[in-house]
Order: C-alpha cells, then sequence, then structure tokens
C-alpha cells in the first residue's frame, strides 16, 4: 500500500503538534515537581523548627530541675532525680539531629534533581524547536513535490 504525500504531510503535522503537546507536558511536570519540592521543604524546616523548639523546652526543663535542691531540717542537700528530663533531652537531640539528616540528604537530591531538570530544560529549549523547524522544512518540501506533479525542480 502506497502512502500518499497528503498522508505524510498530514502525519508530518501531527508529529509536531505531539512534539509541543509533550514539550507542554514536561513543562508542567516540571513545574508541579517544583511546587512539591518546595513543599517538602517546608514541611521539614516546619518540623525541624519544632523540633528545635521542644529541644529547648526540654533543656530548659533539665536545667530547672538540676538547678533545684532543697536543705532538710539536718542541713542535708537533696537534688531531685533528673532522669526523666535527661532521657526527654536526649530523645529530643535525636530527634533534631535525625531531621537535620533528612533535610540534609532532602537537600542534596533537590539538588542533583535540579541539575537534570536544568540540563533538561535546556535540551528542550533547543530540542523542540529544532525538531518542530525541521519537520515543517519535511512538510514544505512534501507540498512543494506534491504542488509540482512529483517534479522538484522541474
Amino acid at each position: 500500500m502506497k502512502t500518499s504525500p497528503q498522508e505524510v504531510i498530514a502525519a508530518l503535522r501531527q508529529i509536531e503538534a505531539n512534539v509541543g503537546r509533550v514539550a507542554s507536558t514536561l513543562n508542567d511536570v516540571a513545574m508541579n515537581a517544583e511546587t512539591e519540592l518546595a513543599r517538602l521543604s517546608a514541611e521539614i524546616e516546619s518540623r525541624l523548627t519544632e523540633a528545635e523548639r521542644e529541644l529547648r523546652v526540654a533543656e530548659y526543663a533539665l536545667a530547672e530541675c538540676e538547678n533545684s535542691y532543697y536543705v532538710d531540717d539536718e542541713g542535708n542537700t537533696h537534688y531531685p532525680d533528673c532522669s526523666a528530663e535527661r532521657q526527654v533531652v536526649w530523645s529530643a537531640q535525636e530527634n533534631v539531629q535525625r531531621l537535620r539528616e533528612v533535610r540534609h540528604h532532602f537537600d542534596e537530591a533537590t539538588s542533583r534533581y535540579h541539575s537534570f531538570a536544568s540540563a533538561m530544560h535546556n535540551q528542550m529549549q533547543r530540542g523542540v524547536p529544532a525538531t518542530q523547524h525541521w519537520l515543517r522544512q519535511r512538510e514544505a518540501a512534501l507540498i512543494k513535490f506534491e504542488n509540482s506533479g512529483g517534479m522538484f525542480g522541474i
């Protein structure tokens, strides 16, 4: 079965339109990824800020405990058991450290993503218009061929 020039021209136009749609879709995906990265970054920062606040509260409670004592009627000084406060401080320190590590790994992954996304964006900026131009040139050549009755340059 032979394909007519009109069918090839229509196919080239469809391919050109599809290239534009793919580029638009990739741009939308990239914008959505940026939005999600910003949301996740804000969430990590919010949790870290809250964990640091909890650590300060725990450290204050421990300091209050360690600085409190009483002297009995016989002159003996008694200090409270601050092991529970120490445990809360230790747990809060662990939580802050874990969240700082999460932020560090997130920042590294985001940086790698941005490098990749930038390279893809640059490729799209060059490649899509070049591809569409090439397709339009093929289309123009086919139209010229069809209008000449199948004879180029005659």
